[in-house]
């Protein structure tokens, strides 16, 4: 009887060595599941591969708007219009240029020739009511801006020939007297793709060659310089 109980507790403690064997195995024989990290690749805007067409626009005036810019660039070819605070019982509305006599008009305004202007604008509904109005500054621009190169150091005369050294750098300037400049692109002139220009240019082509590039300017009326080509023999 001894020997049985003996040996039941033998076989009792083997199986329950065995079964923790089974459970460290199935512990090691776990395999987490594995984590992805995406990550956001941000996609840059595309550069421009056209020059942009200077197009007539139409640009609505709200009487009634407090958050808008203080100063309203435009080109004579624009069509300004005057947007009463109540579209429903409005009547009329009124301009004034400088400082002159206020103006009926039913919609637009009649733009006056280039410069900058302090326009005064109201609207009047059918009930006399008047609105507060508006004093805003009114630039008209109908010139495109004008581009300078600069070469640091400077180019020089080599037997006649326009010439740069290399490592030298380009600096591209525009200009613009009224509404001023919303950006500068240029590009090598054997590519296409245009790029935006943002700061010099390095002049990294091998000697005895010919470094090309053209560039163009845009001011903030939409009026885009003709483009314009600088060249150079490299040295």
């Amino acid at each position: 009887m001894y020997r049985v109980f003996l040996l039941a507790l033998v076989f009792v403690s083997f199986q329950s060595q065995m079964s923790g064997e089974r459970v460290l195995s199935r512990e090691k024989s776990f395999i987490a599941p594995s984590v992805v990290v995406r990550k956001e690749v941000k996609k840059e805007e595309a550069p421009p591969r056209k020059i942009p067409i200077a197009a007539s626009r139409i640009i609505a005036l709200d009487v009634n708007e407090s958050h808008t810019s203080h100063t309203i660039i435009a080109r004579s070819s624009d069509t300004v219009l005057l947007n009463s605070f109540d579209l429903k019982f409005s009547q009329n509305s009124f301009y004034s240029l400088n400082g002159g006599p206020f103006l009926s008009t039913m919609g637009a305004i009649h733009l006056p020739k280039p410069g900058s202007y302090q326009l005064t604008y109201y609207s009047v509904d059918f009930f006399g009511n008047r609105d507060s109005g508006k004093t805003r500054i009114l630039v008209i621009d109908d010139s495109p801006p004008k581009i300078e190169f600069r070469f640091n150091p400077p180019r020089f005369i080599n037997e006649d020939a326009e010439s740069c050294a290399q490592g030298s750098f380009l600096t591209i300037l525009a200009s613009d007297s009224l509404s001023g400049i919303r950006s500068i692109f240029w590009k090598p002139s054997a590519e296409e793709i245009w790029k935006r220009y943002d700061q010099p240019i390095l002049i990294s082509k091998k000697e005895n060659q010919i470094f090309s590039i053209q560039a163009y300017a845009e001011d903030l009326a939409g009026n885009v310089t003709t483009v314009e080509t600088i060249s150079c023999y490299v040295i």
